[in-house]
């Protein structure tokens, strides 16, 4: 398993896409899924979109322990596997996320975000599992290439350790309190931060987000997967639950990929 080191950046990346080019597949042959959508939260369709026609975009989240391509999009849970080290299988994701925005706008370095036409595609303010967050809505066709998300700091990693479910709590940003919110930016140019005159500046060239394609008079099926699949749970006072003191390390993605995150693309 490909290892990586940085909390920050794992936690960063839950909900960041790869380039997708429009097609069922994703760049590691992985197929979408077929089947219905559960609709959990609220969804919106806000920003300056002119007279474009629209279509429906159908979107959920998963991690990689949950995701089947063959499954039902109503199915996606997975029961617990024992685990006899304290390398637990991430089986889930729990958090807050007020709102997904999209757009077709290219997002560079100097603008204001407040310039961009943003499309709400999500808002919800209900705390959920990773699998559960799942919707569809009517957005205006065209290729979108970047993405907003507003978070909370806080979040857990639900996981399966030694046959036990645990929800170990983790920070998107250690600099933040626990019910503080941030926001996200991401293009296919990386991930943006905004300075302190409101504008945008590259922050990480190397975590991009690619463009995905809503088609004219046909569903665009969409599912973002984490590929997280294991973390170490250091637990220094032995006492088998998680207590003060504790560390997560070593988040681990499978073999052969090279993504924290995978932006599925399906048409029907």
């Amino acid at each position: 398993m490909k290892r990586f080191f940085s909390f920050f950046c794992a936690v960063l990346l839950v909900l960041a896409f790869i380039g997708c080019d429009g097609s069922s597949t994703d760049d590691n042959g992985d197929t979408g899924d077929t089947g219905n959508t559960g609709d959990t939260g609220n969804t919106g369709d806000t920003g300056n979109t002119g007279d474009s026609d629209k279509s429906t975009l159908m979107y959920r989240m998963t991690v990689w322990n949950a995701y089947d391509s063959d499954d039902s999009w109503e199915t996606r849970n997975i029961d617990i596997a024992e685990d006899n080290t304290h390398t637990c299988d991430i089986i889930n994701i729990r958090h807050l996320i007020p709102k997904i925005q999209v757009t077709t706008d290219e997002l560079v370095e100097g603008i204001s975000p407040d310039d961009i036409s943003w499309v709400t595609i999500y808002e919800s303010d209900e705390e959920m599992l990773h699998t559960d967050r799942s919707f569809s809505t009517e957005i205006p066709v065209g290729v979108y290439k970047g993405f907003r998300i507003i978070q909370r700091n806080l979040m857990y990693w639900v996981c399966s350790c030694d046959g036990d479910v645990i929800e170990f709590p983790g920070n998107n940003d250690s600099y933040l309190e626990d019910e503080d919110f941030l926001e996200n930016i991401i293009s296919d140019q990386g991930l943006f931060d905004v300075d302190e005159d409101g504008l945008l500046v590259m922050a990480q060239d190397r975590e991009r987000l690619g463009t995905f394609e809503v088609k004219e008079a046909v569903t665009t099926k969409v599912t973002n997967r984490l590929n997280l699949m294991t973390l170490d749970w250091i637990d220094h006072d032995g006492d088998g639950k998680w207590s003060e003191g504790d560390e997560l390390t070593n988040w681990t993605v499978p073999e052969g990929i090279e993504t924290m995150s995978d932006f599925i693309v399906e048409y029907e």
